[in-house]
């Protein structure tokens, strides 16, 4: 059985795209903002707790900024445009 996370936070979906985990993005009912859904595994898990301590991470910062950049246009396109 396979469970699921979501988060509001650009960043966090960023850290774990980065890393190669999955992230969709999704829109959030009734909010013009988006929101970001990931399998929770202790992988992601110990990764966001990584990311909370703010300790190094395995990416590079061109790896971060574009997929933050690829995660923006989908959220705006998730969220239908605005």
């Amino acid at each position: 059985m396979s469970f699921t996370r979501t988060t509001m936070s650009i960043d966090e979906a960023t850290a774990l795209r980065a890393s190669k985990f999955k992230v969709t993005t999704v829109k959030k009912a009734c909010s013009p903002r988006a929101m970001f859904e990931f399998e929770d595994t202790p992988e992601t898990r110990a990764l966001l707790l990584q990311f909370e301590r703010m300790e190094l991470l395995p990416i590079s910062p061109r790896m971060l900024l574009i997929t933050r950049a690829d995660l923006y246009r989908e959220a705006r396109s998730a969220r239908g445009g605005l």
